[in-house]
């Protein structure tokens, strides 16, 4: 995935594109954040982005996504630190990958 971030910076019709065409936010140093704090992304209830790609964790390093591609219903499934999972673009939920409430949305992945 991270090979087809970089390579989709660019585009023979409109050029490079800035920090603020790729959705990315600017640090304090000035310098560019590609994604935002896991602990914004990572919320109970909050709508995970459809676009999600990664996080950075309390200590500022990139966290990439566990994401499984869903097949059949065309979606991906995400989770989070054994504690939050949910399909791109759809409700974050809260639950170690041992919950019923992880199963139940895991098993719509898989199902199909």
């Amino acid at each position: 995935m991270a090979l087809t971030l970089l390579v989709a910076g660019c585009s023979a019709e409109t050029g490079p594109q800035s920090s603020a065409d790729r959705g990315t936010e600017a640090d304090s140093d000035g310098g560019a954040s590609v994604f935002p704090d896991c602990s914004e992304v990572w919320v109970a209830g909050n709508e995970l982005p459809v676009d999600y790609r990664g996080c950075l964790d309390e200590d500022g390093t990139e966290v990439t996504p566990d994401v499984i591609n869903c097949g059949t219903i065309g979606e991906e499934f995400a989770t989070f630190d054994d504690s939050y999972f949910g399909f791109l673009g759809g409700e974050v939920g809260e639950g170690s990958s041992e919950s019923d409430a992880y199963a139940e949305a895991y098993g719509e992945c898989t199902d199909n």
